[in-house]
């Protein structure tokens, strides 16, 4: 895209006419350059495509790569985190390093961003950046705001705890089904943070990690609610599963679902009560019992499910490992 001045943003949307055709032909592009060519690659590209369209998000993309651009960002100034580093067009357009098609790395599902159909709830971005980047950002989106007075839109920057920049895109068309889109925008100190300082200790010890897919897990275990202690923990050490198989993130139930023969959507919906604590809160109810029954699943399958109150999502665990301890990894 051609960069535009902080002074040049005139032309810069929320909803842009023709937005959804413009993101495709830029992932459309990068598919190719990235070797995007079997059926089943170019399906979840076209399936993410719809979904974004449903639920009115390809401004907003569009919006965040002209942003960066606009900035003269480089690539180790900045990382998304969040479920959106699951999806197809989120790696197509250089939002997340995590391809989903990349069978060296643990697997990551676009269903977790975008649900199935696109029936999830108006998307946010939640980008991670250097301290001077969140300084451009915040010209930047000052400099949109001043430029855009009869845009049909308000965008409120709003300073959070650790100086978070919270950039909101308020429509104020009556007839705009996709209102309210946000842009979290997260400096970080430092770059490199060595491995012990974002695993716990006696994780690291009961777990002994040696792979990424392990530091994963590991970083699930450390970051979810009700999911270590007096769970995982226990079955770690008495025995009863290894760190291959144990519960760590949000993918990890659905796989272990999908691995015992359950259809994929039932699977999800069914996932995403455990990773939320809905069977936490409610307990097992008789309709899910009975969808699970016939399944061959582990003995510690429903104890576990009734402890997590919620976990986080692999591709966010793969994202922030990557950027923040490729140096303790490879070390």
């Amino acid at each position: 895209m051609e960069k535009k001045r902080f002074t040049d943003i005139q032309t810069i949307y929320p909803r842009r006419e023709g937005a959804d055709e413009e993101l495709k032909a830029v992932v459309m592009r990068n598919a190719g350059e990235k070797g995007f060519s079997r059926p089943e690659m170019m399906k979840a590209v076209e399936d993410d495509l719809a979904a974004i369209k449903t639920t009115g998000s390809a401004s907003g993309y569009l919006m965040v790569m002209e942003a960066l651009n606009a900035t003269d960002t480089q690539k180790d100034e900045y990382w998304f985190g969040g479920s959106i580093t699951s999806g197809v067009v989120p790696f197509l357009t250089g939002m997340s390093d995590n391809n989903p098609f990349d069978l060296t790395q643990p697997r990551v599902y676009p269903e977790f961003y975008y649900r199935f159909n696109g029936k999830t709830k108006e998307p946010g971005f939640d980008i991670r950046v250097s301290e001077d980047l969140g300084t451009r950002l915040r010209e930047y989106f000052s400099a949109f705001e001043s430029n855009n007075p009869e845009a049909g839109v308000q965008i409120e920057m709003e300073d959070y705890k650790y100086d978070w920049l919270k950039v909101f895109v308020i429509s104020d068309k009556e007839d705009d089904e996709h209102k309210n889109m946000y842009i979290n925008i997260l400096p970080f100190k430092t770059k490199e943070k060595p491995i012990e300082r974002i695993l716990d200790e006696e994780i690291r010890l009961i777990c002994e990690p040696n792979s990424f897919e392990d530091y994963v897990k590991c970083f699930g275990l450390s970051k979810g609610i009700g999911i270590w202690e007096d769970n995982m923990k226990d079955l770690l050490s008495n025995g009863a599963a290894d760190l291959k198989n144990v519960i760590a993130n949000r993918e990890d139930v659905y796989e272990l679902l999908m691995n015992a023969g359950m259809e994929k959507t039932q699977a999800f919906r069914i996932t995403e009560d455990i990773i939320k604590g809905r069977i936490n809160r409610r307990g097992w109810d008789e309709k899910t019992r009975a969808e699970l029954s016939d399944l061959k699943l582990p003995e510690w399958f429903w104890d576990c499910g009734e402890k997590i109150k919620y976990l986080w999502p692999r591709s966010h665990a793969m994202s922030f490992l990557r950027f923040h301890c490729a140096c303790s990894l490879l070390s």
